[in-house]
């Protein structure tokens, strides 16, 4: 008799887990759709970064779906100006990348701020950046992070990005 009246609480609790599992998974199933690349965090430690300050860039792994082709673009070099905001106001920064078969071989970051705390970012941003992004595709640029411990500049330099991609389209 003792074994029915915990039946109530058994089904109850057997009914929440699979309730609650339920919700994880539609969940998960849910973030996953329709993504066509999968993002990773990607820690790069170059002469100027450290144990104690590296730097740190997302980048994007292609997918599996070869649907998404990479754009191509012109060998040459491509420099533009990109705004962004930070505590201190709007601000920008100068980039300048050099391509050659569709990937950057060199980048050169013009700091354009006078703000002391938003330029010392931007020259941390100018130190670190060419380790993460030297070799890669332009594409592959979009989804640039934090570098240096700089973070908004990286908003900045997608802008730039942006421009120098209308300019090299092939």
């Amino acid at each position: 008799m003792e074994s029915s009246n915990n039946r109530p609480f058994v089904i109850a609790v057997i009914v929440a887990a699979v309730a609650v599992g339920g919700v994880v998974v539609i969940s998960s199933l849910n973030s996953n759709q329709g993504t066509a690349n999968n993002s990773v965090v990607k820690q790069v430690t170059s002469s100027e970064g450290s144990a104690a300050n590296p730097i740190i860039a997302n980048t994007t792994q292609p997918s599996e779906d070869s649907s998404n082709a990479i754009a191509t673009y012109k060998d040459g070099d491509y420099s533009a100006t990109g705004g962004y905001r930070s505590p201190a106001g709007p601000e920008t920064i100068g980039v300048t990348l050099t391509v050659a078969s569709s990937k950057v071989t060199a980048v050169a970051v013009e700091p354009k701020t006078i703000n002391s705390t938003s330029r010392g970012y931007q020259i941390k941003y100018k130190d670190g950046v060419s380790a993460v992004v030297v070799g890669k595709t332009i594409d592959e640029l979009s989804s640039l992070g934090r570098v240096n411990g700089s973070s908004l500049t990286s908003e900045g330099f997608k802008k730039a990005l942006e421009s120098i991609k209308l300019q090299a389209r092939a």
